[in-house]
């Protein structure tokens, strides 16, 4: 059993509808420009102006 097959399956025990994919959107074959993640704390300076 893979990572992703074990957060999935926790995930369904859960009840959280939420599917964890490891590929890219380019392996996956979409055609989408991925976003930029970078936390809640460089957000919160980042809104500061540091």
């Amino acid at each position: 059993m893979t990572l992703n097959d074990t957060i999935n399956a926790t995930n369904e025990q859960l009840g959280i509808a939420l599917h964890w994919e490891h590929r890219s959107f380019k392996e996956q074959g979409i055609d989408r420009e991925p976003t930029i993640h970078i936390g809640a704390i460089a957000n919160a300076l980042e809104r500061k102006g540091i």
